[in-house]
């Protein structure tokens, strides 16, 4: 079986878990652009998103996203799944293990792959590192490992930094090699929808900076919408 489907069986295996006191958040929103870890994929235009996520109440949890994307081929749609568990490790700290199947329905020119996720919580800061062997299915390998810290001011506003580091095989053999991509942001809550506001940088060599077109990995001012909705089963 085919990675990917296997990931999917995984997933639709949960649907013999009892639904009784699941929480179910779901997510819809806009955003200026399709930033990921410091490039765009979207060529700098738009992007609409939308998620929903399944928490079952005892440390498992699965999930869903899409969003419109352009990496100038036949592409025009990204679907990631997710499944996962989470715990605590104190009353203070709590870890994740996840696995991410990153799909693209309907295109020739772009494969699927999955990355491996682990991530540490507590005291306000989140620190994460993803590995994939299979980066775009191309079978070369790709880390990731970001820290992210925000702190509330002023009562409705939150401070949002952002630090990541990318390394490995994959970005090697595209020329690019390994760089880090930062941002400093501002989010609030209006009505119930979350707006946020934040500048991207990263330290891409000078010959590698794309200012347009197709990943795009300039410096970028980036404004999101987002709606939220919780239910519980």
């Amino acid at each position: 079986m085919h990675r990917s489907n296997l990931f999917m069986a995984s997933l639709m295996s949960l649907s013999f878990f009892p639904v009784m006191a699941t929480e179910l958040s779901a997510n819809i929103g806009a955003a200026s652009d399709y930033r990921w870890r410091g490039q765009s994929l979207n060529a700098g235009d738009p992007a609409l998103q939308a998620g929903i996520d399944a928490d079952f109440n005892n440390g498992l949890f699965v999930g869903a996203w899409a969003s419109n994307l352009n990496y100038g081929g036949d592409e025009n749609v990204e679907t990631d799944f997710w499944l996962g568990y989470s715990n605590s490790l104190s009353a203070d700290i709590d870890y994740n293990v996840s696995l991410i199947s990153y799909q693209y329905p309907g295109s020739h020119d772009v494969s699927g792959f999955e990355e491996l996720l682990l991530g540490l919580s507590g005291y306000g800061v989140d620190v994460s590192y993803y590995f994939t062997n299979d980066m775009s299915g191309l079978g070369n390998t790709s880390h990731y490992i970001s820290l992210d810290y925000s702190y509330q001011i002023m009562e409705k506003y939150s401070v949002d930094l952002h630090a990541g580091r990318n390394w490995g095989s994959y970005w090697s053999n595209w020329d690019i090699g390994a760089y880090t991509d930062m941002s400093v942001g501002l989010s609030t809550r209006v009505m119930g929808i979350d707006l946020s506001l934040a500048y991207l940088f990263n330290d891409i060599n000078t010959e590698m900076k794309l200012d347009s077109g197709v990943f795009r990995n300039d410096n970028h001012l980036l404004f999101s919408v987002n709606k939220s909705f919780d239910f519980r089963l």
